[in-house]
């Protein structure tokens, strides 16, 4: 949530930037993050990922439903 309040929109991989994931641990818990709606809104936008792992698919841009005006 800090994250989102500071750049205004972000991606799982802005999450795992942030907050890399320990060895053994499978990267898809990172979308967890965004599975409160009430929270997060998708933009609309999506835009290819960063991680080799994800061979390039893309993931939604989100933002917090608190930033959003109308």
């Amino acid at each position: 949530v800090a994250l989102a309040r500071e750049k205004g929109e972000i991606t799982a991989d802005d999450v795992h930037q942030a907050h890399p994931i320990p060895a053994g641990v499978d990267g898809r818990i990172m979308g967890v993050v965004f599975k409160d709606k009430g929270i997060w809104r998708k933009t609309g936008r999506y835009v290819p990922t960063a991680r080799k792992s994800a061979h390039g698919r893309p993931v939604p841009v989100w933002q917090l439903r608190e930033l959003v005006t109308a």
